[in-house]
């Protein structure tokens, strides 16, 4: 599976849900490698999340901010909820009459937790940056462009 695939899977992902669950089925990855995919999904969001909180403090919830300071600690509860998680949407869906096992919903969440990533990426980079340090936009400042983005940053802060 290359970057290509992923970005299809990705789209499929929204636009079919059942057939991209089929498809990751079908990748028949061992439980370790499921597991190994969380890990990596947890490790990039926290990294991505301590950068944000070094950048802007002032941004997240007062119970986040200590995360740069304990990373690891971080990480290793991400990994328990999400095991613990799993495991609790394969007994619950085995109560009401489903079939998957605890793999195949390991591989799920690991994978949403990935989409969810990625969008988390977009939004930081694209969404919230109103021209702050001209690291994106190159020479132009804002006052060179046709759009009010300190209302718009103001909107967002609301």
């Amino acid at each position: 599976m290359n970057f290509n695939d992923l970005i299809g899977l990705a789209r499929l992902t929204f636009r079919n849900p059942a057939q991209a669950v089929r498809t990751l089925q079908a990748l028949d990855l061992p439980l370790a490698a499921r597991w190994m995919a969380l890990a990596v999904s947890v490790l990039l969001s926290t990294v991505l999340m301590v950068l944000i909180i070094k950048a802007r403090p002032d941004s997240v919830l007062p119970i986040l901010r200590d995360v740069p300071m304990q990373p690891v600690a971080y990480v290793l509860l991400q990994l328990a909820a999400l095991g613990i998680g799993s495991w609790l949407l394969t007994v619950m869906g085995r109560a009401v009459g489903g079939q998957a096992d605890f793999a195949d919903v390991l591989l799920v969440v690991a994978w949403i937790e990935l989409l969810l990533l990625s969008d988390l990426v977009r939004l930081y980079l694209y969404g919230f940056y109103f021209f702050a340090s001209k690291s994106l936009t190159g020479s132009r400042s804002a006052d060179q462009v046709p759009h009010d983005f300190t209302a718009e940053a103001a909107w967002v802060a609301e």
